[in-house]
């Protein structure tokens, strides 16, 4: 499966054991794998900082993580980073 990137301009592939990540948190989590505070996120997927939190929030709790470090490994553990 293959989702369409607005803010990577490109092409996310999605192993079928993570339908349960909307194509948005898919995004979030490429950037949680950087330097970027939750405001730069939001700043560059163009939401609040609120919305970029609940996002962020939700990645932990469906990848069972609660930090963005854990998240992150996890992440690369499941071959979506």
């Amino acid at each position: 499966m293959r989702v369409r990137s607005h803010i990577l301009g490109g092409e996310l592939r999605i192993p079928s054991r993570t339908r349960e990540l909307t194509e948005r948190e898919l995004e979030v989590l490429v950037l949680l794998d950087g330097e970027l505070s939750a405001r730069q996120m939001a700043q560059k997927l163009y939401v609040s900082p609120n919305t970029a939190r609940a996002h962020i929030q939700s990645i932990y709790r469906k990848l069972g993580t609660s930090s963005r470090g854990e998240a992150v490994e996890e992440a690369r553990a499941r071959g979506l980073l």
